[in-house]
């Protein structure tokens, strides 16, 4: 179930950095730098209990979709 929070846009989380790596056909290593990079780019926070995308509209202009 997903809020709108004053963290921005959550939702639940139950993956690990491991289990998203493998829906996306990537390494540990590579999502982890990845959530740091959007992290600290304040797009994106990210827990054992949830992820917030704080910015939506500037994650889909990075990501180019509509």
């Amino acid at each position: 179930m997903a809020d709108e929070t004053a963290e921005g846009f959550c939702i639940p989380n139950y993956l690990t950095h491991e289990d998203i790596a493998h829906l996306v056909g990537s390494s540990r290593q590579t999502v982890t730098t990845m959530i740091n990079e959007l992290a600290t780019e304040n797009l994106l926070s990210y827990n054992r209990q949830q992820v917030c995308f704080r910015d939506v509209k500037k994650l889909q202009k990075l990501v180019n979709v509509s």
